[in-house]
């Protein structure tokens, strides 16, 4: 049983006697789910946080925590903690974090990374949280979320580019136009219906989040036909309040460089969204990011010389019939020039920030373990083995075995095995990296060096994108309606939400437990009254 099972869980108790059942039921259930999460993030020899702060409906300061673990030698994320922070200063984060380790005892030298959004308190040089860690733990790998830093490559790449802004600036105010009007929106649906047109709401981007301009685009796209006879009908009908408004926006829309930059844009920013996607996958490896990153540059390098499916639509309709979506509309050879030299420099501006933002050196520590632990990078031939990955675990090794560390790794004696290691891994070469990781940390008395190893590659961060998702499922238990709620009872909802989302989450034994445990504390409670 799975979904949105916290609250489905909880209603199959069956509520006792007394208005203060409620909660202490919730604190039962919670607790147990609570237990299970923490002994499956305490059984991991390595831990990486990722954390991240939002603002709840109360407008109170939340601190989110999410660990990656490895669980059963596979990656694996936990739901560990939402707690109110004073302000946002690194000092106060700081404080939090330590708290939560201290309070569910979990060492610091446990932690083997973190992954933040890339605000400046969390990843600043002087006294960023990340760098703050890493003064406590020198083997702490900081690292910026891949997802959030992807989607700064295109607001950056078209922030240069006036043109840009003012498609920006459209969108958004035909999304201001239609937003409050029955009366608009039924006129386009109509016109759809007649049309033959498959009519989206129009949703409206925002100026930090640059990727949420796809949806826009192509809301529009798909209604644009409609679009433009709405709008003239407005425009027509001078005595309505929207009459400039709409001749305003009608002038930009109803223009072949205006639409088929659209067109541009939907093909462009769908190749980087297809990135993203990956991107915020809660598990994540770097090979995955390096091939993604590679495979999205590559098309758009392709897109300069052969147009994308949504611009090489546009091309073919007014070619073949003067008109898009039954719209008279010309295409001149300098609209077309226009339209591949605004291609050009945004998709340059986007390789540029690509290489800007990932640049070769990231995630070092990550990639100097995939070098050490996949058998798909080996060199094809045996011979080759020799000098494959030497400098990467010479460097590894300066990072986790060094005297006192506390990793368990012998320095020496993984380097006097690691030929040894390499033709072990020769038989493993269909193996990826994350099962070739699961098949190390099963067999640990076979190389316990590279067990480790393994161990902490499986529970390094690479993105932040958990914490997105624990906001979201704050924000559906901590509503406008609910903004009452304490702290702790939004935390416990969320640990049950969490659990009962688990595979092996067995929802009888959980309420069972909970109910056993409600039982007495009620007795000790009980027996405290009477003495």
């Amino acid at each position: 049983m799975h979904g949105g099972c916290g609250d489905t869980v909880y209603s199959k108790v069956k509520p006792y006697k007394g208005h203060e059942t409620v909660p202490d039921m919730q604190k039962a259930l919670s607790e147990v789910c609570r237990d299970q999460i923490f002994s499956r993030i305490k059984e991991s020899p390595f831990i990486g946080l990722m954390l991240d702060e939002s603002l709840d409906v109360a407008v109170n300061k939340k601190l989110v925590i999410f660990c990656r673990i490895s669980c059963h030698g596979e990656a694996k994320i936990e739901f560990a903690a939402n707690v109110t922070v004073r302000d946002g200063k690194a000092a106060t984060i700081m404080a939090a974090i330590l708290s939560f380790l201290r309070t569910n005892g979990i060492g610091l030298d446990k932690v083997s990374g973190v992954g933040t959004d890339g605000a400046n308190v969390m990843v600043g040089r002087q006294n960023g949280v990340g760098v703050q860690l890493q003064r406590m733990n020198g083997r702490i790998v900081a690292t910026w979320c891949v997802a959030h830093r992807l989607a700064l490559v295109a607001h950056w790449a078209a922030k240069t580019i006036d043109y840009l802004q003012t498609i920006q600036a459209t969108l958004i105010a035909i999304y201001k136009f239609f937003q409050y009007s029955a009366t608009r929106y039924l006129k386009i649906r109509e016109l759809s219906q007649v049309m033959r047109a498959k009519v989206k709401r129009f949703k409206k981007p925002t100026q930090v989040r640059w990727l949420s301009l796809q949806d826009s685009i192509l809301a529009l796209h798909s209604a644009w036909g409609c679009l433009v006879l709405a709008l003239g009908q407005e425009a027509a009908a001078t005595q309505t309040e929207g009459a400039a408004q709409a001749k305003g926006i009608l002038k930009v829309v109803k223009t072949a460089k205006f639409l088929g930059s659209l067109c541009m844009l939907a093909d462009v920013l769908g190749c980087i969204c297809t990135c993203n996607v990956v991107f915020q996958k809660d598990i994540l490896d770097v090979h995955e990011i390096a091939d993604m990153l590679a495979s999205t540059q590559l098309s758009l390098d392709d897109m300069v010389t052969n147009p994308g499916h949504y611009l090489q639509d546009f091309l073919t309709q007014l070619e073949r019939g003067g008109q898009f979506q039954g719209i008279p509309l010309q295409l001149t050879d300098a609209n077309l020039q226009q339209i591949k030299s605004l291609q050009r420099r945004f998709t340059d501006n986007i390789k540029r920030e690509i290489a800007k933002r990932f640049p070769k050196e990231d995630m070092q520590v990550q990639k100097d373990l995939a070098k050490v632990l996949d058998p798909q990078v080996l060199p094809a031939r045996n011979d080759g083995l020799q000098a494959h990955g030497q400098d990467e675990l010479r460097r590894l090794l300066n990072r986790y075995a060094e005297p006192g560390s506390g990793t368990g790794i012998d320095a020496v004696r993984a380097m006097q095995r690691f030929q040894q290691y390499k033709f072990y891994l020769t038989q493993h070469r269909a193996k990826t990296l994350p099962a070739m990781c699961k098949e190390l940390i099963k067999k640990p008395h076979l190389f316990p060096d590279f067990s480790i190893l393994a161990h902490i590659s499986v529970s390094l961060p690479v993105s932040s994108v958990p914490c997105e998702r624990g906001f979201s499922s704050q924000n559906s238990t901590h509503t406008i309606h609910r903004s009452c709620l304490k702290t702790s009872s939004v935390e416990r909802k969320m640990w049950i939400k969490h659990e009962a989302k688990q595979d092996d989450f067995q929802e009888d034994q959980v309420i069972e437990k909970a109910c056993t445990n409600f039982h007495t504390q009620r007795q000790r409670q009980n027996r405290k009254v009477v003495h």
